[in-house]
């Protein structure tokens, strides 16, 4: 997997709108299983970095990531319905001569910090199953972080766990978005 990524970020994206990089696996908190071993994470995405990988730089690095961050199951809450407050204003990207070298990726994850990540044996995991259902319905409709916080709300009101196990039945999820995008993005496909 580590070495996938290195020869990637290698490559000449010039003519790439973006970068986009699906993991799902098992793991831990900050790290992620290969075939023998946990990799780190960051050490995942730091080839892709503005210094190490030039012809990214200014583009999204998107990173999708399966994988448990930890063992915790979340219990869940109930909810009495209330009025959903106005949409905030976006604010204008601001045109920059220099962009720190952290800047323009998009870390997706399955589940937050410290928890366990849910999947069904035979329709798999439900945070890559929300995502491939938004992305037909509103790619190039909405921007991504958007068509992303779509996902959070179906993973988090659609689904909740059934367990043989009784401490693991009512189980819930919440996947991660951490942006560092420096614009909009719009997936739609390439003419």
């Amino acid at each position: 997997m580590l070495r996938v990524l290195q020869y990637a970020a290698r490559e000449d994206h010039k003519d790439a709108d973006c970068f986009v990089a699906a993991m799902l696996s098992h793991g831990e908190e900050g790290e992620i299983y290969g075939v023998d071993e946990a990799i780190p994470i960051d050490m995942l995405t730091s080839p892709f970095k503005g210094t190490n990988c030039l012809s990214l730089v200014g583009k999204p690095k998107i990173f999708i990531i399966q994988a448990c961050r930890g063992t915790d199951l979340d219990h869940g809450v109930d909810k009495a319905d209330s009025d959903e407050g106005a949409p905030v204003d976006e604010v204008d990207a601001v045109s920059v001569q220099r962009v720190p070298v952290e800047a323009d990726f998009l870390m997706c994850y399955s589940v937050v910090k410290g928890y366990f990540s849910w999947r069904n044996s035979s329709k798999g995991s439900w945070f890559i199953q929300c995502l491939c259902r938004a992305l037909e319905l509103f790619s190039g409709k909405l921007e991504f972080t958007r068509l992303l916080t779509r996902v959070n709300k179906m993973v988090a009101y659609e689904f909740e766990s059934n367990a043989v196990k009784q401490y693991m039945t009512r189980k819930k999820q919440i996947p991660c978005i951490s942006s560092m995008l420096t614009k909009d993005l719009y997936l739609s496909a390439k003419h």
